[in-house]
């Protein structure tokens, strides 16, 4: 996170934040491969977003047991550089209620 603005940093942390409050895992993809896969460490998804332009944040529900798998919930794209108090970091998301949620927090 360290090439993002401020106002970046704050929107960022706060997507993060909720959905991991949403018992959500967080994976990280930077255009070519994920950064980070399925991560329930706040810390560790935040300092592997910024290192490119943009980065795709999937949100996904963990398995509730072995033989279930995880399940991909939503993204956030987020895009750097358009505002730089962060009012328009995410670019793009999933249209469904879950991910709309927690763009609401981070807007």
């Amino acid at each position: 996170m360290e090439f993002l603005t401020p106002g970046e940093q704050t929107a960022a942390r706060k997507l993060v934040r909720a959905a991991r409050a949403a018992g959500y895992l967080v994976s990280v993809w930077e255009g070519e491969d994920f950064a980070i896969r399925r991560s329930d460490k706040e810390s560790d998804i935040l300092k592997n977003l910024g290192s490119t332009g943009q980065d795709r944040l999937d949100f996904i529900r963990p398995a509730a047991s072995p033989d279930v798998k995880p399940t991909r919930v939503g993204w956030a794209l987020l895009i750097y550089g358009n505002a730089p108090d962060g009012s328009e970091l995410v670019a793009d998301c999933s249209d469904n209620a879950a991910t709309r949620a927690l763009v609401g927090v981070a807007a």
